[in-house]
């Protein structure tokens, strides 16, 4: 795996992403992929990406990410909704990203934002004492134009304990981007029990 400061460079001097870096493995792919491990992994994976459709660019994508681009949706400014896809991890195997700004992969599971401030957590926390903040799989509810730039807003699943636990609340986070697709920030907006 490339180091995360590395994968930045890299991609900062590579063209935007469009569909030809997308690539949504069919089920015999991940199968196969599935067999790729160790030493060998790369290689191994651009030929289960060759033989299943697969371009260059999405395997560029992998090399640099470690994920692949599963799709890639228009947002009517420089940064787009992308679904990444890593077909070996053991839950969430699909997260959303925010691409083609600067960095030019924003992930929100990685985002920094303190929950525990907020007074709404900690009153769902007191009736909850095991809530947990489940960063994997945050779902995107919109996304628009500000004056500054682009926003999306994110909702993060408050779980009772555990992966599999029983949903008791949502932390609502802004993505803010610049005019030019700069990362500006991500800001926790509130925390809301779920219903």
């Amino acid at each position: 795996m490339i180091p995360a400061i590395l994968a930045v460079v890299l991609l900062a001097a590579s063209a935007p992403f469009g569909p030809r870096h997308v690539w949504r493995p069919p089920d015999g792919a991940v199968e196969e992929l599935h067999r790729c491990s160790g030493r060998i992994r790369l290689d191994c994976v651009k030929k289960v990406l060759a033989r299943h459709g697969g371009t260059p660019e999405a395997f560029e994508f992998y090399r640099k990410t470690g994920w692949f681009l599963s799709e890639l949706k228009e947002t009517g400014g420089p940064v787009r909704v992308a679904t990444l896809l890593d077909p070996w991890r053991a839950n969430e195997n699909e997260q959303p990203a925010l691409v083609n700004g600067a960095p030019p992969v924003v992930y929100p599971e990685d985002a920094d934002f303190d929950v525990e401030k907020d007074a709404a957590y900690r009153a769902l926390r007191e009736k909850f004492p095991n809530l947990l903040l489940w960063k994997p799989g945050a779902e995107l509810e919109g996304s628009g134009s500000t004056p500054k730039g682009q926003s999306f807003l994110f909702r993060y699943r408050l779980l009772d304990g555990c992966h599999a636990c029983p949903v008791r609340g949502f932390a609502r986070v802004e993505f803010l981007f610049g005019r030019d697709g700069t990362f500006l920030r991500a800001k926790l907006l509130g925390v809301v029990p779920a219903t």
